[in-house]
Protein backbone atom coordinates (compact mmCIF):
# COMPACT_ATOMS: atom_id res chain seq x y z
CA UNK A 1 0.00 0.00 0.00
CA UNK A 2 1.36 3.42 -0.92
CA UNK A 3 1.00 6.28 1.55
CA UNK A 4 2.19 9.84 1.37
CA UNK A 5 5.08 11.03 3.52
CA UNK A 6 2.85 12.88 5.98
CA UNK A 7 0.86 9.71 6.73
CA UNK A 8 4.05 7.68 7.05
CA UNK A 9 5.58 10.15 9.51
CA UNK A 10 2.34 10.37 11.52
CA UNK A 11 2.07 6.56 11.81
CA UNK A 12 5.72 6.37 12.86
CA UNK A 13 5.07 8.94 15.58
CA UNK A 14 1.98 7.12 16.87
CA UNK A 15 3.80 3.79 17.03
CA UNK A 16 7.04 5.40 18.30
CA UNK A 17 8.93 3.98 15.34
CA UNK A 18 11.71 5.39 13.22
CA UNK A 19 11.28 5.77 9.48
CA UNK A 20 13.24 3.11 7.63
CA UNK A 21 15.25 5.20 5.19
CA UNK A 22 15.15 8.17 2.85
CA UNK A 23 17.59 8.44 -0.02
CA UNK A 24 17.91 12.17 -0.49
CA UNK A 25 19.73 13.85 -3.32
CA UNK A 26 18.61 17.45 -3.02
CA UNK A 27 18.49 20.14 -0.38
CA UNK A 28 14.73 20.75 -0.63
CA UNK A 29 13.88 17.16 0.33
CA UNK A 30 16.44 17.20 3.12
CA UNK A 31 15.02 20.41 4.55
CA UNK A 32 11.42 19.16 4.27
CA UNK A 33 12.18 15.84 5.98
CA UNK A 34 14.07 17.58 8.81
CA UNK A 35 11.19 20.02 9.33
CA UNK A 36 8.54 17.27 9.34
CA UNK A 37 10.50 15.05 11.70
CA UNK A 38 11.02 17.99 14.07
CA UNK A 39 7.37 19.00 13.79
CA UNK A 40 6.11 15.47 14.50
CA UNK A 41 8.87 14.79 17.05
CA UNK A 42 9.98 11.73 15.07
CA UNK A 43 13.64 10.72 15.46
CA UNK A 44 15.81 10.99 12.38
CA UNK A 45 18.87 8.81 11.82
CA UNK A 46 21.82 9.70 9.60
CA UNK A 47 23.25 6.54 8.08
CA UNK A 48 26.79 6.75 6.80
CA UNK A 49 28.06 9.36 9.24
CA UNK A 50 31.56 7.90 9.26
CA UNK A 51 34.16 10.19 7.76
CA UNK A 52 32.19 13.37 8.37
CA UNK A 53 34.06 16.26 9.93
CA UNK A 54 33.30 17.39 13.48
CA UNK A 55 31.78 20.57 12.04
CA UNK A 56 29.38 18.61 9.81
CA UNK A 57 28.42 16.30 12.69
CA UNK A 58 27.57 19.33 14.83
CA UNK A 59 25.49 20.81 12.01
CA UNK A 60 23.59 17.52 11.68
CA UNK A 61 22.73 17.53 15.37
CA UNK A 62 21.72 21.20 15.22
CA UNK A 63 19.49 20.42 12.22
CA UNK A 64 17.58 17.77 14.19
CA UNK A 65 19.37 14.49 13.48
CA UNK A 66 18.89 12.37 16.62
CA UNK A 67 21.19 9.44 15.75
CA UNK A 68 24.33 9.37 13.62
CA UNK A 69 25.82 6.04 12.58
CA UNK A 70 29.63 6.13 12.82
CA UNK A 71 30.48 2.45 13.11
CA UNK A 72 33.10 2.48 10.34
CA UNK A 73 35.01 5.27 12.10
CA UNK A 74 34.89 3.38 15.39
CA UNK A 75 35.98 0.07 13.88
CA UNK A 76 38.86 1.74 12.04
CA UNK A 77 40.15 3.35 15.24
CA UNK A 78 39.83 0.08 17.14
CA UNK A 79 41.59 -1.87 14.38
CA UNK A 80 44.46 0.62 14.26
CA UNK A 81 44.90 0.34 18.03
CA UNK A 82 44.93 -3.47 17.81
CA UNK A 83 47.54 -3.40 15.05
CA UNK A 84 49.72 -1.08 17.12
CA UNK A 85 49.37 -3.39 20.14
CA UNK A 86 50.44 -6.39 18.04
CA UNK A 87 53.52 -4.52 16.77
CA UNK A 88 54.58 -3.65 20.33
CA UNK A 89 53.68 -7.04 21.83
CA UNK A 90 54.67 -9.65 19.26
CA UNK A 91 54.88 -12.43 21.87
CA UNK A 92 51.32 -12.06 23.15
CA UNK A 93 49.07 -14.63 21.51
CA UNK A 94 46.00 -14.47 23.77
CA UNK A 95 43.23 -13.20 21.47
CA UNK A 96 41.36 -11.71 24.44
CA UNK A 97 44.29 -9.43 25.22
CA UNK A 98 44.81 -8.55 21.57
CA UNK A 99 41.16 -7.71 20.87
CA UNK A 100 40.62 -5.87 24.15
CA UNK A 101 43.65 -3.68 23.42
CA UNK A 102 41.54 -1.63 21.01
CA UNK A 103 38.71 -0.92 23.42
CA UNK A 104 40.33 2.07 25.13
CA UNK A 105 40.72 3.94 21.83
CA UNK A 106 37.20 2.86 20.88
CA UNK A 107 35.82 4.34 24.12
CA UNK A 108 37.88 7.52 23.75
CA UNK A 109 36.52 8.11 20.24
CA UNK A 110 32.93 7.61 21.41
CA UNK A 111 33.50 10.10 24.21
CA UNK A 112 35.07 12.53 21.72
CA UNK A 113 32.07 12.26 19.35
CA UNK A 114 29.63 12.76 22.22
CA UNK A 115 31.52 15.84 23.39
CA UNK A 116 31.51 17.29 19.87
CA UNK A 117 27.75 17.14 19.89
CA UNK A 118 27.34 18.43 23.45
CA UNK A 119 25.62 15.18 24.33
CA UNK A 120 27.50 14.82 27.59
CA UNK A 121 28.57 17.51 30.00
Amino acid sequence: MLVNSKEMLQKAKEKKQAIFQFNINNLEWTKWILEKCNELKVPLVLRGGSGLSNEILQKCVNAGITKININSDLQNIRNCAIREFIKKNENIIDPRKIISSGMEMFKMEIEHKLNINNSIK
